[in-house]
């Protein structure tokens, strides 16, 4: 018989994955809007570090605890989606960033790639060339790629911070980004504690909310 879990330790564990989503948005947003300085340098290295420090406490709490022996070979998939979730923020402001003061110009093909992704995914890399501004690469699918000479109008970042975007940007994309964010991280923290759970942590999850309702009688 398995010793009955530590609550606390199981909820900390479970919510490691929004302090780390946290500390890579953080991180993100000062690359994109902050202005340069000194300060910004030191709170941008911060969040970098914690995000560091974040990830491998994901993964360390992941296969070192008591959810290794609840879910056994499936495991992986609890740091994997957690990772996934934090990172999808970066996507998002770069989104708000190119909304935000992106410009429009015109492009040329100058170089493609054919590669295979996986097994058996068939991407083209594609090097652009454009006036006035430094070349960048961007990849489609085989069946989007564009030949050598094409011209397309992308975004760029007057300030070289966000990805150039050959596709349409708008703000809708970077909210949606930021709800699958969420909705990943409140799936993975969720479905860690029920994976854990002896039955502890709703019954303190019920105290709790009993609680809250008396206060509100009060």
């Amino acid at each position: 018989m398995r010793p009955p879990i530590n609550v606390r330790h199981e909820v900390v564990c479970a919510v490691l994955p929004l302090g780390l989503a946290a500390a890579i948005a953080a991180a993100a947003w000062l690359h994109m809007f902050a202005a340069d300085s000194a300060l910004t340098t030191a709170a941008f290295v911060i969040c970098v570090l914690i995000a560091t420090v974040g990830a491998i406490a994901v993964v360390a709490t992941t296969f070192m605890g008591r959810l290794r022996q609840a879910m056994g070979r499936l495991t992986y998939l609890v740091p994997a989606f957690a990772l996934l979730g934090a990172m999808v923020p970066m996507y998002a402001l770069d989104q708000f960033a190119l909304v935000h003061r992106g410009i429009q110009v015109q492009c040329e093909v100058v170089a493609i790639d054919n590669y295979v992704r996986g097994s058996d995914t068939l991407r083209t890399d594609h090097e652009f060339a454009c006036p006035g501004w430094p070349s960048f690469n961007a990849d489609t699918s085989r069946a989007e790629r564009f030949p050598i000479g094409h011209d397309l109008i992308a975004t760029i970042d007057p300030l070289d911070r966000a990805e150039p975007s050959i596709r349409e940007v708008s703000s809708t994309n970077a909210l949606i980004a930021a709800a699958f964010s969420i909705g990943l991280l409140a799936a993975v923290v969720f479905g860690r504690l029920d994976a854990v759970d002896d039955g502890r942590i709703r019954a303190a999850w019920r105290v709790r909310i009993r609680r809250l309702r008396n206060r509100g009688v009060a």
